[in-house]
């Protein structure tokens, strides 16, 4: 399972797009796309459908926006994007 602190060494690295604008924006770059459990449902299909189409891996956590917002200093936040190959694989075996 993957490791939420990890998502601020992600930013700290500038490998991380925050919030739907920031995701848009930089998708094509994309490495992993990663939901909060609230996120809405409509607009996480939206997303889901980018993703496929640019075979973007995607997860959705257990964690809520708030949770999420927390961790990254920030208002509640529903969406993000790694973009880089290592903090992947860094993010998802950090919780090992």
């Amino acid at each position: 399972m993957a490791n939420l602190e990890f998502l601020r060494i992600a930013r700290k690295a500038g490998k991380l797009e925050i919030g739907n604008t920031g995701v848009r924006r930089r998708i094509k770059r994309g490495k992993l796309l990663i939901f909060a459990a609230d996120f809405s449902e409509r607009e996480r299909e939206k997303f889901i459908r980018m993703a496929r189409r640019l075979r973007i891996p995607y997860i959705i956590l257990d964690a809520t926006k708030e949770e999420l917002g927390r961790i990254l200093s920030r208002r509640p936040v529903g969406v993000l994007l790694i973009t880089d190959e290592n903090m992947v694989r860094g993010f998802l075996g950090s919780g090992e």
